[in-house]
């Protein structure tokens, strides 16, 4: 059978790929950003009363350094654990999918996948600074684990999870950034074969509970566990933690949660706080739960605050071994 080895857990924000400056132009963005009250944020009771510290110069420079060096840690833990496949726990943000279909969780199957470069006119300059790291200028085609894939449908189904199979790539449409970031920042010259399970973690009135969460990690790992083959499989969940409105004590609390496996405090969080990208935590729950029996450590965990408003992104960097 199929032997997991561990896991990693990584925020993949674009200010991961970005240097200080244009997370600066990125704070505009969120001035202008039509998805939240910019000034509803700036005025907020649990806003940081050290904020304009968090900005300095120094401050966002401090936050880059120690980020970009969790993220060679992490690749060097992948490195040093040298997977034939791995599963990756991410979610679709209008990529693979269009927005008219939304599954709740979607599993690839086929034997490819295609990262496909976005029109960079379409972006936001801040955005087009970091897109080396999801989805550079060239298309690219990548292997993918099709069978494994096709086993996790059949387990998980069976268990009692609705699962959609993409059995092939829709023409045009481009696998996530939250997986295309493992590959280019985490694996590097190493790809191997992965398999994307696409969890709809945004659009709520079909996005699963944290105790769902939790019991699709454990299904998962009972999968992998079961399948017929000799590789080793790496799981990683991909996103989180609180952004754009940055919220270190939510983060606090889930970072214990998953330290303790407390899957009752995971459950309570508060449904209105697991929104737009904070709503990524559900990605480090699945996979969390697949790895109960390996220790869980907390490489780092770094607000990177980027505006007067507390908006930025709580980076977590995790590590099961």
């Amino acid at each position: 059978m199929a032997t997991s080895i561990g896991g990693l857990a990584t925020s993949h924000s674009p200010q991961l790929n970005t240097e200080p400056p244009v997370w600066r132009q990125r704070a505009e963005w969120d001035r202008n950003n039509p998805v939240f009250d910019f000034s509803v944020l700036r005025n907020r009771s649990d806003l940081p009363e050290d904020i304009e510290a968090q900005l300095t110069d120094e401050a966002l420079q401090r936050n880059y350094d120690a980020c970009q060096a969790a993220i060679r840690e992490l690749g060097a833990a992948y490195a040093e654990l040298a997977p034939d496949v791995v599963v990756i726990i991410g979610d679709d943000q209008h990529e693979m999918f269009t927005g008219d279909v939304i599954p709740a969780i979607a599993i690839y199957c086929d034997d490819t996948i295609d990262d496909i470069p976005r029109p960079l006119e379409s972006l936001h300059v801040s955005q087009v600074a970091g897109e080396w790291a999801y989805h550079g200028t060239e298309r690219v085609t990548r292997p993918t684990h099709g069978a494994l894939g096709r086993h996790l449908v059949g387990s998980l189904t069976k268990a009692g999870f609705d699962i959609t199979q993409i059995r092939t790539q829709p023409p045009e449409r481009t696998i996530g950034h939250a997986y295309t970031f493992v590959q280019r920042r985490i694996m590097g010259e190493r790809v191997v074969p992965i398999v994307p399970v696409m969890v709809n973690t945004d659009h709520v009135l079909s996005a699963p509970k944290p105790r769902r969460c939790w019991e699709l990690g454990k299904a998962i790992r009972a999968a992998i566990d079961s399948f017929e083959s000799d590789e080793r499989v790496l799981i990683i969940g991909s996103g989180g933690l609180s952004h754009f409105k940055l919220d270190e004590a939510l983060d606090r609390t889930v970072v214990d949660a998953l330290l303790n496996q407390d899957v009752d405090a995971l459950d309570k969080l508060p449904e209105d706080e697991l929104i737009l990208g904070t709503s990524e935590i559900r990605n480090w729950i699945i996979a969390a739960a697949a790895l109960t029996d390996f220790s869980m450590s907390m490489i780092d965990y770094v607000a990177a605050y980027r505006s007067e408003a507390g908006t930025g992104c709580g980076m977590g960097f995790a590590c099961w071994n």
